[in-house]
């Protein structure tokens, strides 16, 4: 339920990203930031079908984790690509 949950926001999040590129204005550093925010999308959708290809008793949460640790390094370098700090 979580990792639908963190999916589901993932998508919503880039969902409300393309509606502000087409009612805002573009500037050139939203292509890194755009490119890096995809990328984060596909990995939790990636996650998400593996997991569910896999027999139930070889299903583990380590996927999910290493997962979130990577949406999250991603996600970070997609904030910095916009020039804004991740903290603060």
């Amino acid at each position: 339920i979580l990792a639908a949950l963190f999916t589901g926001v993932l998508d919503l999040t880039a969902l409300l990203g393309v509606t502000m590129i087409l009612f805002g204005t573009f500037y050139p550093q939203l292509g890194g930031h755009i490119v890096m925010m995809i990328l984060a999308v596909a990995i939790a959708h990636m996650v998400s079908v593996v997991m569910k290809r896999r027999p139930p008793e070889e299903r583990t949460y380590a996927p999910h984790l290493v997962a979130t640790l990577l949406i999250l390094g991603v996600l970070s370098f997609g904030i910095l690509a916009i020039g804004r700090p991740i903290v603060g």
